[in-house]
């Protein structure tokens, strides 16, 4: 018998039965909750010569002496940090590609516009290359007659391309900084005499937060480097859910090309949270001019790094692992996409599980569950119709930007709705399900309540899973 999905009843025995060694893909016997970290190795580097060589963009950058080019491409953020008042903000890192050279004594300046640097912190963070060199003595070693293209291969090399840094001054929202100089030949070319690609410096932005959002502005100085740079450096509080800059970059839609009436089959919502997903939070996907695809979506089913369903790790974390535990073993070193499941599918809405994880695993590289910043990716099986085809996020109640409303869908390479209307449809439980027992069938709906069973079923244990889904409660009227 299958269930209203279109699968077979999952056996009880054989459910049960799977121990965490088939998790093998990452390790679960011996779950490992530190940060995942990434770090070269450095086998003797020859170094190539400066003459002649060829100009390899980094991402398109081009000199900014060129009017085409944006300061964003020469100085970035890894990041927007989203914290809470208070609270410390890490992980975030002041990338900058120089392209002209940098000369002996050039200095940068940092201003926050709220919060305040974290001292402590920055000074715990001063530049080691992978020799164990710091700033100081390689400027040492160049004051003593090595020449700059000698000290930056011997520290650089095949073992890194983070340029050296050091701070001069910590204020309070202040931050002076003194770049290690660089010749131009070597700047912007992956083919150069002191790296094995494009060097860059890459300088922690260490600093805590108070109770407004805040902007990271750079004073270049008389650095050859552009000026202009203005970003949001962390959003604090529920602020960041006010800002337009914050929800597109929390909830993105992924747009598939189609043709009027085609399937839409390459279709993503990307969600990235900041907060954390407490464990049974659902969200609303509701579609204008498109259908969902029912047969194509229920038969959408996520799979961990690990080769694991969403239910299997909900019945490890309702078995006792910690969210930690589950997500480490799933994810670790080989992905960062968050579980979901898909369990309410109408023609023009869906309502989706998000696997839950703590806020202190969301919006950093540096966690405690997979390689990089976690997310989830939904993907969107539907129908287009005459128009592009729309997209709308509900998550009324939940630690996301509300509002979001994206193309899903390009059809017949854009063809914009005159007016996009969104259906109004609710649906106030979630379908109700069939698992047949012996002497008839229990009713359950996917949200693991037990509605119901059959009259003549006069003995019944509860198993704990039902169609793969963990029971959580029987309902008072069943």
């Amino acid at each position: 018998m299958k269930n209203k999905f279109g699968k077979k009843p999952v056996s009880l025995i054989l459910a049960l039965s799977i121990t965490l060694s088939n998790i093998g893909a990452v390790g679960a016997e011996e779950i490992n909750t530190t940060p995942i970290q990434k770090e070269l190795t450095a086998p003797a580097y020859e170094a190539t010569s400066g003459a002649a060589v060829e100009y390899v963009s980094d991402d398109n950058i081009e000199s900014y002496s060129s009017e085409t080019t944006d300061v964003n491409d020469v100085i970035s953020l890894n990041r927007t940090a989203y914290v809470h008042s208070g609270e410390s903000i890490d992980n975030v890192y002041l990338k900058i590609v120089p392209l002209e050279g940098i000369n002996r004594y050039d200095t940068i300046t940092l201003t926050l516009s709220s919060g305040t640097f974290d001292k402590a912190a920055l000074e715990s963070a001063a530049y080691t290359a992978w020799t164990g060199n710091d700033y100081d003595t390689m400027a040492e070693l160049l004051d003593s007659g090595t020449s700059l293209t000698e000290v930056l291969n011997s520290n650089l090399g095949n073992g890194g391309l983070k340029l050296p840094y050091k701070y001069v001054s910590i204020g309070e929202r202040e931050l002076k900084i003194e770049l290690f100089p660089i010749d131009k030949a070597d700047c912007g070319q992956s083919n150069n005499s002191v790296a094995y690609d494009i060097p860059y410096y890459y300088i922690p932005v260490n600093a805590i937060a108070e109770t407004e959002n805040i902007s990271l502005s750079v004073d270049t100085g008389t650095a050859a480097l552009p000026d202009g740079f203005n970003r949001v450096l962390a959003c604090v509080d529920s602020q960041s859910f006010d800002s337009d800059y914050t929800g597109g970059d929390t909830v993105m839609a992924v747009a598939d090309n189609v043709a009027k009436g085609g399937k839409i089959e390459n279709a993503y919502l990307y969600i990235q949270p900041l907060y954390g997903i407490d464990y049974g939070t659902t969200i609303t996907i509701r579609l204008a001019n498109a259908t969902f695809d029912k047969e194509a979506t229920e038969n959408t089913n996520y799979v961990s790094g690990a080769g694991n369903s969403y239910y299997y790790m909900e019945s490890l974390y309702n078995g006792g692992m910690s969210v930690t535990q589950v997500l480490n073993a799933n994810l670790g070193s080989v992905s960062c996409e968050l579980p979901y499941q898909y369990y309410y599918v109408s023609d023009t809405m869906a309502m989706v599980k998000l696997f839950p994880i703590d806020e202190k695993d969301c919006g950093k590289s540096l966690n405690s569950v997979a390689y990089d910043i976690p997310y989830y990716y939904i993907p969107i099986k539907a129908t287009a119709g005459e128009y592009d085809a729309s997209v709308r996020l509900d998550v009324a109640g939940l630690p996301l930007p509300s509002g979001f409303q994206g193309v899903i869908a390009y059809v017949d390479g854009g063809t914009p709705a005159p007016d996009v209307e969104f259906p109004t449809e609710t649906t106030t439980e979630a379908p109700d399900g069939i698992y047949p027992v012996e002497g008839g069938n229990i009713y359950y709906n996917l949200n693991g309540e037990i509605t119901g069973c059959d009259e003549n079923i006069t003995n019944l244990e509860i198993p704990p899973l039902v169609d793969g889904c963990v029971v959580t409660r029987i309902s008072d009227t069943a």
